[in-house]
């Protein structure tokens, strides 16, 4: 009986053990140099919108310059 105690102890033991390696290697598996904001206003800026849709004349204080349908589902205005 004490060998059997002995054994769901030692599991339980590297279970939590297990558990917690994985909680602390987690992190690291997320990329964070997608949260820095390298927008630069002095270049183009592009907006997706539906086909359908019309571009508007001016965006974040930037005025249109080009507008392509790229997919019948898909159209794109460059401002500038």
């Amino acid at each position: 009986m004490k060998i059997l105690k002995l054994k769901n102890l030692n599991l339980r033991i590297i279970q939590y053990y297990l558990l917690f390696i994985i909680s602390l290697s987690l992190p690291a598996c997320f990329q964070t140099n997608n949260f820095k904001n390298d927008l630069n206003l002095s270049g183009k800026h592009t907006i997706v919108i539906m086909s359908e849709q019309a571009c508007a004349e001016k965006d974040n204080g930037r005025n249109l310059f080009d507008q392509a349908t790229l997919h019948k589902s898909h159209k794109e205005c460059y401002y500038k």
